[in-house]
């Protein structure tokens, strides 16, 4: 990013979510500054405030994409699994992953998850961040 701005300091940039990682703007440095990219999470939207507290108090950064992707996997099989219990049933691999496969909308902290017939999650809203103080916000 330090060298693409200094060929041209105009110049828009748009990434991919995988930038959505309070790293990226620590390496970046001001050179971050006016990166679009879409995400299902950001760290300061209202459904992710707790789990970004509860994340900040305990590792002392922000939380990235990857730790809310992997929070948000972690609730889905903890829920499957409560379900399990709830129910009676024993806590098999092939009853939790069922579960799973027939399961409501979860509310995450990137979105609501849902799982499709084809295993994998389905559409979930995106939005799109900027890079705007050293920090993600909301892109108008």
């Amino acid at each position: 990013m330090q060298q693409l701005r200094q060929a041209d300091p105009e110049l828009k940039v748009a990434a991919t979510d995988t930038l959505n990682d309070p790293k990226f703007i620590e390496l970046a440095g001001g050179a971050a500054e006016g990166v679009v990219m879409p995400t299902p999470f950001l760290a300061s939207a209202p459904a992710a405030q707790d789990f970004t507290a509860a994340y900040s108090a305990a590792f002392d950064k922000e939380p990235n994409y990857y730790s809310a992707f992997t929070w948000d996997a972690m609730l889905i099989v903890t829920s499957a699994m409560d379900a399990l219990l709830e129910a009676g049933e024993p806590l098999t691999r092939q009853g939790i992953r069922d579960r799973i496969a027939d399961a409501p909308p979860i509310n995450g902290v990137s979105g609501a998850l849902k799982y499709e017939g084809s295993g994998d999650l389905g559409p979930r809203e995106i939005n799109y961040i900027v890079v705007r103080d050293g920090g993600y916000v909301p892109f108008d």
